[in-house]
């Protein structure tokens, strides 16, 4: 193979890949609005400032006890929890920017 045959197919296999990776991120966005039209979010969405975060809440009562998920997990981790201390309070467990229902921030994360 001369030069000039390999420089063309590095290109093609690059354009292959970047023509993939675009159809796979079309294909997961529109999975993703199909889903949530699907299977609207069981709580509500509450706007703090440009953007909406999910937030899911039981029972009645004082003091709230907010339910925080970690390691990128939403609300519904916390779906075994939940109900047995909305017996005696309110329990509100909520989706991180970005993550289940809520949407992503338009400001960068801080730690």
């Amino acid at each position: 193979m001369t030069m000039t045959s390999l420089r063309r197919l590095s290109l093609m296999v690059i354009a292959s890949g970047l023509v993939a990776a675009l159809i796979g991120m079309v294909y997961q966005l529109v999975a993703v609005r199909r889903e949530h039209a699907r299977y609207p979010a069981p709580g509500r969405l509450v706007d703090i400032g440009g953007y909406r975060l999910h937030i899911y809440c039981l029972g009645h009562g004082s003091p709230v006890v907010i339910l925080d998920s970690g390691l990128g997990e939403g609300f519904y981790s916390w779906r075994r929890v939940q109900p047995q201390i909305a017996g005696f309070t309110q329990v509100c467990s909520y989706d991180r920017a970005g993550f289940g229902y809520s949407d992503h921030s338009p400001f960068p994360r801080k730690s």
